[in-house]
């Protein structure tokens, strides 16, 4: 499961609303939507979204129930 809100901060901090964010990846606002209402990315996009908003540790983000 991701970190829902450290996601969305990090969107914050770099000034990418969701809706920017699925059109630089070349996927639709709603799907980025699913995925973040269920927590779960692909790890094919989790490089993507990585690099959109300069992640440089996404592990926490990404694989936040591992982290515990």
């Amino acid at each position: 499961m991701i970190n829902v809100r450290e996601l969305r901060a990090q969107m914050v901090r770099q000034g990418i609303t969701q809706e920017e964010l699925s059109k630089r990846l070349g996927i639709s606002a709603k799907t980025l939507q699913n995925w973040i209402k269920k927590g779960v990315i692909g790890s094919d996009y989790i490089e993507k979204i990585s690099k959109e908003l300069n992640i440089s540790n996404p592990i926490p983000i990404f694989f936040a129930d591992w982290v515990a």
